[in-house]
């Protein structure tokens, strides 16, 4: 029996982007049948899509906002509302806060659990979008060094040194 149409997989929509062929889907799902793995998965293993657009077809099926972050500077006030350590355990980052609503770009963003603890721990709705684990570990990298760098800075000049 066939799957309903409005049950999109994430192949479908990459054939439907021309980034992938349906010849080169049918013979991924053999493979995956063979090593018990998702299409999915084998898609990102072998390169075949650009990781920021099969991320983008992930959000579309799950109907998840997608975030790239390039670009995207992170201000220090909502930084520290996840702790780095708290970032790199669970790969995601927060990026946007509006008085109730926190954005946080998570490689997996249907972690009801981390959602949850999030939202315990900071008192805002946490917001999930899906990004990239590439480019989540390069924000993480950047964004809280950026302001410990910051601190140190404010913390040395309220010191009095260097000035």
């Amino acid at each position: 029996m066939a799957e309903p149409q409005t049950a999109k997989r994430v192949e479908d929509i990459l054939i439907g982007q021309n980034l992938i062929t349906p010849k080169q889907v049918e013979e991924l799902k053999v493979e995956a049948a063979k090593v018990g793995r998702p299409v999915e998965d084998l898609i990102a293993e072998k390169n075949l899509v650009d990781p920021e657009k099969l991320a983008e077809a992930r959000a579309q099926v799950l109907g998840i906002p997608y975030s790239s972050l390039v670009g995207v500077e992170i201000s220090a006030e909502i930084l520290n509302l996840i702790p780095q350590d708290t970032a790199v355990r669970y790969i995601l980052i927060p990026f946007e806060k509006t008085d109730s609503v926190l954005r946080v770009a998570m490689y997996d963003p249907l972690d009801l659990q981390v959602i949850s603890f999030l939202e315990r721990r900071i008192g805002l709705k946490v917001e999930p979008h899906l990004a990239t684990v590439e480019s989540i570990r390069s924000k993480i990298e950047t964004q809280y060094k950026k302001t410990l760098g910051e601190e140190v800075v404010a913390a040395l000049e309220e010191a009095g040194v260097g000035t």
